[in-house]
């Protein structure tokens, strides 16, 4: 499902929005109605499914907000239904396909960034990039899939010594630091420390000298032979970070007039919220203009008030619960680590309504629910514990 989501996301497709809808509903249903079970194992995925259907009653154009909706009420249903999928296979089986599907992504990743700077494809502009190397349609929120992908794809080379997965991670790590996207970046990093945590030990020091010294080399042999810092500084000035704080930023503020609005001047309910997907002027007296909401927390407080955000955090707390009492070992302790940092930033930051990203959260949290039987022999620690 991700890489299926990613792959439609990069292209241009000459195919209708709604043939990408239909085929991921019936995605959707095929997984649902093999999986019922998680109905009574996560019950505010289906509540609040419910609950989103309610509100898209009030919608006033559902044709403009249909892929939006459809969206986020696949991922509601998705989320409660991967932990059920995970329980019926090996843990083995089921890392194998995940690592092959972030394989998969970060190669299109890298083939788009080559193509997008071969025919200077930049629709986007992001942030006024218009020179080195570009991105394409990949623009701002699309790119926090890198640091969950980047993760297990490093995992996957460190666990079995495996050469390709080890070059698509550090080809795409120097293409996510030209992103300048701040979270993806720092997230990014902390997920490669996160991996090489367990390799600190004295039974594991010569591998983890050993990856640390192709790291390095790798960097040193980029730096010397390209023009990376020069085009990490040209970005650097172009988006003006050091102007900028945490007071200006408007993640912050937005928080502090959706506050207003509810408590002070009453403009819409706060438990209900003002409306689905209308956020865009609709919220601090029209302070940013059309500028939409940012921040998960804003977004489902704004969108469907505190009922919303409670039956939210209902169900991605269950899931998290399930995993922790799963969580038996070292290393499954450090991925969930990683994971509640990686969905507390993105709970921040916003955008819980991207099928890569979120999906992909749940995706490598659930692995410890997964069946622990190996069928592959002399499977590396790491997977298996």
């Amino acid at each position: 499902m991700p890489l299926f989501s990613f792959s439609y996301g990069v292209i241009d497709s000459a195919l209708p929005t709604g043939f990408f809808l239909l085929l991921l509903g019936c995605l959707v249903a095929y997984y649902v109605f093999y999986n019922l079970p998680f109905v009574f194992k996560n019950p505010f995925s289906i509540m609040l499914v419910i609950y989103f259907c309610i509100l898209a009653l009030d919608i006033q154009d559902f044709r403009s907000e249909r892929k939006s909706f459809i969206t986020v009420i696949s991922l509601f249903l998705l989320i409660g239904v991967v932990a059920e999928v995970y329980k019926k296979y090996p843990r083995d089986v089921i890392f194998k396909e995940l690592a092959l599907s972030s394989f998969l992504i970060l190669s299109i990743f890298v083939f788009n960034a080559l193509f997008s700077t071969a025919f200077r494809f930049n629709p986007g502009a992001m942030y006024g990039i218009s020179t080195g190397v570009l991105f394409g349609n990949i623009v701002f929120a699309a790119f926090n899939f890198l640091p969950l992908v980047c993760y297990v794809a490093l995992q996957k080379a460190v666990n079995e010594r495996n050469k390709w997965y080890f070059l698509i991670y550090a080809i795409s790590v120097f293409l996510t630091l030209l992103t300048l996207r701040r979270s993806v970046m720092l997230l990014t990093l902390i997920g490669t420390l996160f991996v090489m945590i367990p390799l600190m030990d004295l039974k594991n020091i010569k591998r983890f000298f050993g990856i640390f010294l192709g790291l390095s080399l790798a960097t040193l042999i980029v730096v010397s032979t390209t023009g990376f810092l020069e085009m990490i500084q040209e970005r650097y000035e172009l988006r003006q970070l050091e102007d900028r704080n945490l007071e200006e930023e408007g993640r912050v503020q937005e928080i502090g007039m959706v506050y207003r609005d509810l408590f002070v001047y009453f403009d819409y309910s706060p438990w209900f919220g003002y409306g689905l997907f209308d956020a865009s002027g609709n919220y601090g007296k029209g302070f940013y203009g059309n500028r939409n909401l940012h921040t998960d927390l804003t977004v489902l407080i704004h969108g469907s008030g505190f009922l919303g955000l409670f039956l939210y955090l209902g169900m991605v707390g269950t899931v998290f619960w399930l995993v922790w009492k799963k969580t038996k070992t070292k290393n499954d302790a450090i991925q969930f680590v990683f994971i509640c940092l990686v969905f507390t930033t993105y709970f921040i930051t916003g955008r819980y309504n991207s099928i890569t990203t979120t999906l992909l959260v749940y995706l490598i949290l659930c692995l410890p629910i997964a069946n622990k039987i190996s069928e592959i022999p002399n499977n590396p620690t790491l997977v298996t514990e």
